[in-house]
């Protein structure tokens, strides 16, 4: 019996079990169909308001919300910007007032809540130390009811994907797979190549230059694969789980326009497109048969108070820039440039147009006027060019006039003038051209004699060094006419061979010769006086005329003068009119020197093309407060003016010295930063503006001084004996540099829109000389203005940056889908067009493009249906209108969202800039690969795709080019970079974060219209620190501006060693966002038992979405994905581009 009784109670048992089981089965079936339709709505929620273009998504602790839930993400509609982001995550819950549902020890506080990321993805971390872990994510449950009775619930939660740095990259995966290291080295430094994944702690013993390890990273398809992937690289206390919400395997981005919708265009494509076709292009207005004249402007910006518009640069300047690169020969091995004036120009425009040009037009009542889609417009009668193509060209670094007295070889007294001219090229490439003179009706120099003769005699004169015979002309002269200095290139000049400055150099010119020689053989046109120039500093040359000055009729001899002393004394002019005037022509394609000078400002040659601008030198030596006045005079008897030696040389004696120099960083009096406000390179550079005048004595480049015996002699002008001079730190040869390049000429096709920051596309003085990628308030602006015509002003002053940022960042990229160039050859060849480049993707699946962080997107199926918009039914050229559509074709491989307020994935991202080896190009001008230098431990950022090479020399690391930064700066600069995340954002466009803000200083506590988050973050986590100290910076001097603390405040800012905003978007920006494509959607349901209450069975699934480029709706008679977003249907206006699933799984209880 009792046998029986145990098998009855056995059987009970197992039936009991099996009814659980089933039960339990039965509501984890249930469960799970509530995760899943939690993961249905959390679709459609994402769908509806992530789907279009113009969205932004963000972190919730950007608007302010606790740190616990930094995770959760919003997504602002940017057409409405006033209204309230939507909330990815389920129920109606306000991140701002919904309390934390968790305790110190991660648990539940709230049943209504479910934990979406718990101890089984992340570690319990306390961040803000308030007490409470915030790497934990809730969301609300939203109840499920049957019969008014609920059974269960629902929750979910989506993370941005983009908010995290993505870690799955290998260096150069992509990109030419047969370019020579010396290329690939140059792309190194303008993209972001590689993972920084062992700037982590965690992470510090990844061996990232082992290539199993690599190669295992970046075949790591999700994170929680990662412990596996990199076996061996962590301990008990190491875990990847600690950077769940830092990292991400999964992130692709598309290149959309979150402002007006659509894809960006693809300036590459744009810029590789043949002359005719770019001209038939958007870029010049799509006019059916343009002209040469017809261009479009990067931005316009109309002006109120005038009713005109301020015009950006030409497109055709932007595309000549990018293509710089094919017109350069030996780009591997000795790049050289060839100088080039700016385009077009009087020359070719005829005499109707001015000599001049202007990028401020004015008509004859001062309000601006434009002839929208010319490349000139009508001011005063005359037609003023416009720039399309950018001057190349050695910038007038110091300009000195020495005057001597010395007796010939017969006897005669002599006054000398030696000229001496530094030409600096401001490029990291060598710069060409043929020849380099100096025309002069007038110098403003006058002597003031006083002899005694022999026969008790006296004499005294005030003369001009230059008068005499040209008095009549230079009264009819402007003043910008009478001193020219000329530059020419392409033209049969009158050197016996070009002359190359190479990258960064500053070389002498004076007159050559054993001795100097006669005022009047230097003319070889009636009043055009010449001198030619050569390298070098010559002391024996020189423009010698009689002691009196020309205006005397009788030269005196030694023997004339009596024992006693005369007197000479070296002033400017003694008039009003203190001033020096030169004006620099840069000539090209002309016959020779004499032709050229001979029909300059009477009339046209079709020969010649020039281009004039005056750079008006400023000397006024009663104001000028560094110069006593009056000078004491120079002293001189007969015995100390000795005749030659038996050599012919003359033992000269000097009279006085005017020097006018670009300052350096250690100029003692009124120092100014060197190119981090204005342009160094202008072409333009009047200073006054309208009712603005930058005074004489603070004219910002130049300084000058005016010396005497006693207070000089020919050693005091620091002119070293070969053809090199020092600038740079200082004008010393213990401190100064002779090689300090400020510009990047591109030797490889640009790939990041702040290459452009090198153009030059305002060359005015009142420009930032690197404007695109920086935004700094112009100190001649007030920072609530991007456009401000001052009263009763000449010109309307515009923040140039702010206004080709907004332009740029938001509605173009480059694709890098380019040419592949032979780079063995010593003149530009291409392996492969850029439409075979295409081909052979779209039939072997080739590399796509040279930038490694653009992948393809496209189905390899379609490919032939998409060959068809891109080439020619021949196969053999680009698509007018391909730049249009590839944005279809490509994804960004690890976009990074700047709305993130993640501080690790921001430091991972900024260690992603780390080298094996770089290109670099040395003083000589040659390129060679720079291999395992100490500063590849760290982060470089660098200012060229060519930087200086390396120095032992410490003043000469300052200007190689790039910033190293350790990993306690990175995490500085990250931490830095995420206060002013929090401070602006969340930013609705991407030139929202790289433009300051428009905000009167009044309202401005936060300096947010001052400078750019980026800017404003290298300066709060001290960045350029050690390179001010290490030059000696000094404080800037204030200056006659209207704004003058807008100026940054020191003498070493804009150097290329001192890191600006645009120098981190040159590898930054292509990778850059303010919008997530790709999402981790985490669902998760429950069972309630009706009776009782409680949860009877729980389920958590996670999928992986991907916004893909092509539509919701996409039937054959419906959009593609390149359409514009105002042809859409109602359909793809109202729900955007399509989500895909990716993946899908099941997640444990474990692994939540």
């Amino acid at each position: 019996m009792s046998m029986i009784l145990l098998v009855i109670l056995a059987l009970s048992t197992v039936a009991t079990t099996e009814l659980l089981s089933s039960q339990q089965k039965s509501n984890l079936i249930q469960a799970r169909q509530n995760a899943i339709l939690g993961l249905q709505i959390a679709i459609g929620q994402l769908q509806a308001t992530a789907g279009p273009d113009q969205r932004v998504t963000a972190p919730a602790n950007i608007i302010g919300a606790p740190e616990e839930f930094r995770n959760w993400t919003g997504v602002w509609d940017t057409t409405t910007p006033a209204a309230s982001p939507t909330w990815l995550v389920s129920g109606n819950k306000d991140p701002l007032t919904w309390g934390t549902p968790w305790n110190a020890s991660g648990e539940l506080t709230d049943q209504a809540s479910a934990l979406m990321v718990n101890t089984g993805s992340v570690t319990l971390q306390d961040n803000n130390s308030n007490s409470l872990p915030d790497d934990l994510v809730a969301a609300p449950k939203v109840p499920i009811e049957k019969n008014n009775i609920e059974v269960g619930s629902y929750a979910y939660w989506v993370s941005d994907e983009s908010q995290k740095a993505r870690i799955n990259i290998a260096p150069n995966s992509q990109g030419w797979s047969d370019a020579p290291q010396k290329a690939e080295g140059r792309i190194n430094l303008t993209t972001l190549n590689q993972t920084g994944l062992n700037d982590l702690s965690d992470f510090a013993n990844v061996d990232l230059s082992n290539a199993t390890t690599v190669n295992n990273l970046t075949r790591t398809e999700h994170y929680r694969e990662l412990e596996l992937s990199l076996d061996g690289s962590f301990d008990n206390s190491h875990k990847p789980e600690r950077n769940y919400h830092d990292l991400t395997t999964l992130s692709l981005g598309l290149p959309v326009n979150v402002v007006t919708g659509g894809l960006k265009k693809d300036l590459s494509l744009a810029f590789e497109m043949e002359g005719s076709d770019f001209r038939n292009s958007e870029f010049a207005n799509e006019y059916t048969n343009p002209t040469g004249e017809q261009v479009s402007f990067l931005y316009t910006e109309h002006d109120d108070t005038t009713g005109g518009d301020v015009r950006g640069p030409t497109w055709d300047l932007l595309r000549n820039y990018y293509r710089l690169y094919k017109e350069v020969p030996n780009s591997t091995s000795n790049p050289v440039v060839e100088t080039q004036g700016l385009m077009p120009n009087r020359l070719e425009l005829g005499d109707a147009s001015a000599d001049y040009i202007t990028l401020m037009p004015k008509d004859s009542t001062g309000n601006i006027k434009t002839k929208a889609n010319y490349v000139n417009t009508s001011i005063g009668g005359y037609e003023v060019p416009y720039p399309t193509e950018m001057q190349i060209s050695p910038v007038l670094q110091r300009l000195m006039f020495i005057v001597t007295i010395a007796q010939d070889d017969s006897g005669m007294l002599n006054t000398v003038l030696k000229p001496v001219v530094v030409l600096w090229n401001p490029y990291n490439i060598a710069l060409s051209f043929d020849c380099i003179a100096l025309t002069y009706k007038s110098i403003p120099l006058y002597l003031k004699t006083s002899v005694t003769l022999t026969n008790d005699e006296e004499i005294s004169s005030t003369a001009g060094f230059m008068k005499a015979a040209y008095e009549s002309a230079v009264n009819n002269m402007s003043s910008a006419t009478r001193m020219r200095l000329y530059i020419m290139s392409g033209s049969n000049g009158i050197m016996s061979a070009p002359t190359t400055l190479e990258p960064g150099e500053a070389k002498i010119f004076s007159m050559a010769g054993i001795e100097p020689t006669l005022l009047q053989s230097h003319s070889t046109k009636s009043l055009v006086p010449r001198v030619t120039l050569s390298e070098g500093w010559n002391p024996a040359g020189g423009i010698r005329a009689n002691l009196i000055g020309p205006d005397w009729t009788k030269q005196l001899a030694v023997s004339d003068i009596s024992e006693g002393e005369s007197q000479i004394l070296l002033a400017t002019d003694p008039g009003n009119n203190p001033n020096f005037a030169l004006s620099i022509y840069n000539l090209h394609e002309g016959s020779d020197l004499s032709d050229a000078y001979a029909n300059l400002g009477n009339g046209a040659t079709s020969s010649l093309h020039e281009i004039l601008f005056n750079m008006q030198l400023y000397l006024n030596v009663r104001d000028y407060t560094r110069i006593d006045d009056p000078f004491d005079p120079v002293s001189f008897t007969p015995a100390s003016l000795p005749p030659p030696d038996s050599s012919g040389n003359w033992t000269e004696r000097p009279i006085g010295m005017i020097d006018i120099f670009t300052r350096t960083i250690d100029t003692p009096d009124r120092p100014t930063n060197l190119g981090a406000t204005h342009n160094i390179r202008a072409s333009l550079t009047n200073r006054k503006f309208g009712n603005q005048q930058i005074t004489a004595g603070d004219e910002v480049f130049l300084d000058s001084r005016m010396s005497v015996p006693g207070s000089m002699d020919l050693e005091e002008t620091q002119i070293p004996t070969g053809a090199n001079v020092y600038w740079g730190t200082s004008l010393d040869a213990n401190q100064g540099q002779t090689h300090t390049p400020f510009f990047d000429i591109p030797t490889t096709p640009p790939i990041s829109l702040a290459d452009f920051r090198h153009a030059d596309i305002f060359p005015s003085y009142f420009a930032p000389g690197m404007a695109i990628g920086n935004s700094r308030a112009s100190p001649m602006m007030n920072r609530d203005k991007r456009i401000e015509r001052l009263s009763s002003s000449r010109y309307a002053l515009t923040d140039v940056s702010y206004l080709a940022n907004e332009a740029l960042f938001d509605n173009y990229f480059l694709s890098g889908i380019v040419p592949d160039i032979n780079y063995s050859g010593a003149t530009y060849s291409e392996n492969r067009s850029v439409a075979q480049v295409l081909t052979d993707h779209f039939d072997n699946n080739e590399t796509l493009s040279l930038n490694p962080r653009i992948t393809p997107t496209f189905d390899p199926e379609s490919s032939a249906a998409i060959r068809d918009e891109f080439l020619t039914s021949n196969g053999q050229s680009l698509a007018n209108d391909a730049y249009k559509k590839s944005a279809a074709l490509t994804s960004i491989l690890g976009p990074f969202n700047v709305n993130s307020t993640n501080m690790d994935a921001w430091s991972t991202l900024l260690f992603s800039l780390r080298n094996d080896a770089i290109s670099q190009i040395s003083s000589d001008g040659s390129v060679s690969s720079l291999n395992n230098h100490s500063d590849f431990k760290h982060s470089l950022w660098s200012r060229f795709s060519l930087p200086l090479e390396s120095s032992t020399n410490t003043q000469a690391e300052y200007w190689k080019g790039w910033a190293a930064l350790s990993d306690d700066k990175i995490k500085e600069l990250a931490t830095a970079i995420v206060e002013e995340v929090k401070l602006r954002g969340p930013f609705e466009s991407y030139a929202d974060f790289v433009n300051r803000e428009i905000v009167a200083e009044n309202n401005d506590p936060n300096d947010l219209g001052l400078q750019g988050a980026l800017q404003a973050a290298i300066e709060k986590a001290k960045i350029n620190d050690d390179i001010l100290a290490g030059t000696g910076s000094q404080p800037e001097h204030p200056r006659s501006y209207i704004t003058p603390e807008h100026s940054f405040d020191e003498s070493a800012a804009g150097i290329p060693g001192f890191l600006m905003q645009a120098d981190l978007l040159g590898a930054l920006a292509p990778v850059l966002t303010v919008r997530s494509d790709t999402f981790v959607i985490r669902a998760y349901g429950d069972v309630t038992n009706p009776i009782t209450g409680k949860i009877e069975g729980k389920a958590w699934c996670e999928a992986v979405i991907q916004r893909m480029p092509d539509y919701v709706n996409t039937g054959t008679t419906t959009n593609a994905a390149w359409d514009e977003q105002d042809t859409l249907d109602t359909t793809n206006q109202t729900f955007g581009r399509r989500l895909e699933i990716k993946s899908f799984r099941w997640l444990e209880p474990n692994e939540v």
